[in-house]
């Protein structure tokens, strides 16, 4: 179980990296698209934008259930350490 935390503790930083690294390329893109006078390379802009903020949600909402899962694995040890059933406040 312990193992288990430690993977999800690491997929976490993980995840939270990337959405990082994606926010800093939609900024980019964002800044790159007003420079563009074609309609064209304008469009490209805004699909790799989508793409970009499709990709942070995503990764934002495997953060969400890594963090849930660690939450249930660490209440479970600590259920495992007090057998007494004492529930902490």
């Amino acid at each position: 179980m312990e193992q288990k935390l430690q993977t999800l503790e690491k997929e976490a930083t993980k995840l939270q990296d990337r959405i990082r690294e994606y926010k800093v390329q939609i900024s980019a893109v964002m800044m790159t698209s007003c420079a563009h006078r074609s309609r064209e390379l304008a469009q490209r802009s805004v699909n790799e934008l989508s793409d970009l903020r499709l990709q942070v949600r995503q990764n934002e909402s495997r953060l969400n259930q890594v963090f849930r899962e660690k939450q249930s694995l660490q209440r479970t040890l600590l259920d495992r350490l007090h057998p007494s059933g004492i529930k902490r406040i």
